[in-house]
């Protein structure tokens, strides 16, 4: 029988034969103490469960090492350094840049949970690691490239509409 069960039992039988008072109060702060281990249960439950379907999810998307980096081949390659000269490539290329960074992610994420299952644990995750680096040094290249080319482009609109206000 659990010890929750017992000490409700024994609350329930000082509290009828009214020899204990205070025994009143106690009751009502366990009950309070029970209703929210409930609750942190079913918190913990959810927490739980979101975090197997985003394991299950990350699984489910296969992204493979090879995969990965053919593609991020083939985005270094098409947005090559000084190449993003124009709004729409630059706003195309942020939006190639941002599921890879998240397939990067769970991929390294996956390696290194499969590391921990080898014999040489903290070689495989310094591999795992090195990798995932060099990707994501291509990744921010293209990204900030990309995100500075805009920037300039929005600065030089705003001087153009302030160039316009100031001499009309």
């Amino acid at each position: 029988m659990p010890i929750s069960a017992i000490l409700r039992m024994r609350l329930s039988d000082a509290i009828a034969q009214e020899h204990y008072p205070f025994m009143k109060v106690l009751s009502m702060l366990l009950k309070f103490f029970f209703k929210r281990l409930r609750l942190l249960n079913q918190f913990c439950a959810i927490a739980l469960t979101g975090l197997l379907s985003i394991s299950v999810q990350a699984q489910t998307t296969g992204t493979s090492l090879q995969d990965l980096s053919g593609e991020i081949a083939r985005l270094d390659s098409h947005y090559a350094p000084g190449t993003i000269q124009s709004v729409l490539l630059a706003e195309s290329a942020l939006d190639e840049v941002q599921p890879l960074q998240k397939q990067l992610q769970s991929w390294f994420l996956l390696a290194e949970h499969a590391c921990y299952d080898r014999f040489f644990v903290n070689a495989c995750l310094d591999n795992a690691k090195l990798t995932r680096r060099k990707y994501k040094l291509i990744l921010q290249r293209v990204s900030l490239e990309a995100k500075a080319f805009l920037r300039k482009d929005h600065i030089e609109h705003l001087d153009n509409e302030l160039k316009r206000k100031n001499h009309p």
